[in-house]
């Protein structure tokens, strides 16, 4: 049973297969009823709970120390549990596993800034706060980065990026997928992030960057 891989805290990325119920929400895995039962945090968006619509299908990604796993499954009920919004769900589906599209990649060195938050930080009025460190991303796509820095964040947090794209600073919300400690290397970790919640508008801007900066170092490249 591939229920057994999660556990409490992991994270879960909500997609409506309604369209006009929204795009995607963030929420985490309270606990395993049984083999088609779960108990999830209700998610937060901008600040605020987010009560999605009962009995309508939707998506569910879980992201796991084993991978992704993805199911179908329907809310069923809400309710409060130890000071929390809770939300029970029944699922449709199999668990099965899931792998994301891949975006093309680019190499690169571009500085950062990057800051662990809650999850009621409400990124459009930057509240609360977070605490800013420096990294270095090394490559970047569409759909996440992978950077390098001196300060140390845990598996399946929630970070908000600031990633200059141009002239722009690119903002957004990204999960931490993987992290990796390096020996004898300059900057002690090495992480893996996906971005949350972008637009296609958002997600264009990046690939044309991406293939902006690839064209400019294939004419560096001839020049030589």
């Amino acid at each position: 049973m591939e229920q057994t891989k999660m556990k409490t805290g992991d994270r879960i990325e909500i997609m409506p297969r309604d369209k006009s119920i929204g795009k995607s929400y963030v929420s985490k895995l309270e606990q395993v009823i049984d083999e088609t039962t779960m108990d999830l945090h209700v998610p937060i968006a901008y600040g605020y709970l987010v009560k999605l619509p009962l009995e309508k299908p939707y998506s569910f990604i879980f992201y796991t120390e084993n991978g992704m796993m993805r199911t179908d499954a329907q809310i069923e009920s809400y309710f409060a549990e130890d000071g929390f919004q809770m939300m029970r769900i029944k699922l449709l589906t199999k668990t099965e596993r899931y792998q994301r599209r891949e975006y093309f990649r680019f190499d690169c060195s571009l500085p950062m800034k990057f800051g662990e938050v809650a999850e009621d930080y409400d990124i459009a009025r930057d509240k609360p706060t977070p605490d800013m460190f420096i990294g270095t991303v090394k490559n970047i796509s569409a759909g996440g980065v992978n950077f390098v820095s001196n300060h140390e964040i845990e598996m399946n947090a929630l970070v908000k990026c600031v990633i200059p794209l141009g002239e722009v600073d690119f903002l957004t919300l990204a999960h931490v997928l993987q992290r990796q400690e390096m020996r004898d290397a300059e900057q002690k970790f090495r992480y893996r992030v996906m971005f949350l919640d972008l637009t296609a508008l958002e997600k264009d801007k990046i690939v044309k960057y991406v293939f902006s900066e690839q064209r400019k170092a294939l004419r560096k490249n001839k020049e030589r």
